[in-house]
């Protein structure tokens, strides 16, 4: 019988307890209260976490009123904690170290979305991460159909804001299915000076391109550009499109 949210939750706080990880456990089971880290009186919206594990027990008081989660980088997040963060549309950010805030200049979350492409998952997932090391952090999501691909990906979005790259032999069409969800702004990644361009006019979060059109040196150009900027706000003149 299959696992449920709550029971991989359960089995996450027993192990770690055992491991000395968030806090010591009570006679119940059930990890110690921590003392919460107080909100900035002027910022009801950001609830800060300074545990290292995090579970919906954690969490429990905390969300009235929330739409950002901040954690420590490294800490323990269950299934069914981000399950919550998703279905109340809260997102989830991280931070280096305990009381300080989101660093602006971390890496980027980079989503790879690769589907039908002529490359294994693994290749293309290895060059992307060696496109951009040191620039952005690369987390990957696959599909061999596309609209199925390009839903995943805004799925990620929703749990953190993030840019994204599809792969498919069929980039015009992957950004095209792109630019159908909310939130997204896609360009077909013909060459350098386009992605520069889609950036630079309207804040372009993903980008699509076959990999096997294009040498590794200009695919490296092309990510470079697309990464350094990090993510930026829709341009006020196209938010109501």
């Amino acid at each position: 019988m299959s696992e449920t949210p709550a029971d991989i939750e359960r089995i996450i706080r027993e192990v770690l307890s055992r491991l000395g990880v968030g806090g010591a456990a009570s006679s119940n089971g059930q990890p110690t209260a921590v003392a919460k880290e107080p909100s900035p009186a002027h910022d009801f919206s950001r609830c800060v976490i300074p545990e290292r594990l995090v579970t919906l027990a954690t969490l429990e008081g905390r969300l009235n009123g929330a739409k950002v989660v901040a954690v420590r980088r490294g800490s323990v997040i269950t299934p069914a904690v981000r399950d919550e963060l998703k279905s109340r549309n809260i997102r989830l950010e991280f931070h280096n170290e305990e009381g300080a805030r989101p660093a602006a200049a971390a890496k980027t979350r980079l989503i790879v979305g690769i589907g039908d492409t002529d490359l294994d998952v693994r290749t293309a997932l290895d060059a992307v991460s060696a496109h951009v090391a040191g620039q952005a952090q690369v987390q990957s999501v696959q599909s061999a159909d596309l609209a199925i691909l390009v839903r995943r990906v805004k799925d990620e979005f929703n749990v953190q804001p993030s840019l994204g790259v599809l792969l498919s032999v069929r980039p015009v069409a992957a950004a095209g299915l792109a630019n159908r969800q909310p939130g997204l702004r896609a360009a077909w990644a013909c060459h350098p000076r386009a992605v520069a361009e889609a950036v630079r006019t309207f804040a372009a979060n993903v980008i699509a391109y076959n990999p096997a059109s294009h040498s590794k040196f200009e695919q490296r150009n092309m990510l470079q550009a697309f990464v350094q900027g990090g993510v930026l706000p829709c341009p006020p003149e196209f938010a109501d499109a």
